[in-house]
């Protein structure tokens, strides 16, 4: 676990603005869900979007969550052209895309080659 939020953390530092922070276990929580859904990609998961309820085997869970991952990253350097990668709305807290990512990626890698 502690291996799995350096790696998170340091590719959100790595690719973050200077005096970037970043606060939270949610790389460790997408690492242990990509560990998850690598050892057991036909289990069901049920989420609520706002007030509907999709269920999810757990391979299409990793894959939405890769795609929002990669998109919300790309999206937020874009949107203040420069290579920031914060959700910089001050309607909503900022979203750390990149800590997600590396956790997804971390934990499918950690699978392929240790498990």
């Amino acid at each position: 676990l502690l291996s799995s939020a350096m790696v998170s953390n340091g590719l959100f530092l790595l690719a973050s603005p200077r005096g970037a922070s970043s606060l939270g276990l949610s790389g460790v929580t997408m690492t242990l869900l990509a560990i998850l859904a690598r050892a057991y990609p036909d289990r069901k998961y049920g989420l609520v979007v706002g007030v509907i309820p999709i269920s999810l085997s757990a391979q299409h869970l990793l894959q939405a969550l890769l795609l929002f991952s990669i998109l919300g990253s790309w999206s937020s350097g874009r949107s203040h052209g420069r290579r920031s990668h914060f959700n910089n709305n001050h309607n909503s807290p900022p979203i750390a895309h990149l800590v997600h990512l590396g956790g997804l990626l971390y934990g499918m890698l950690y699978y392929e080659m240790v498990l």
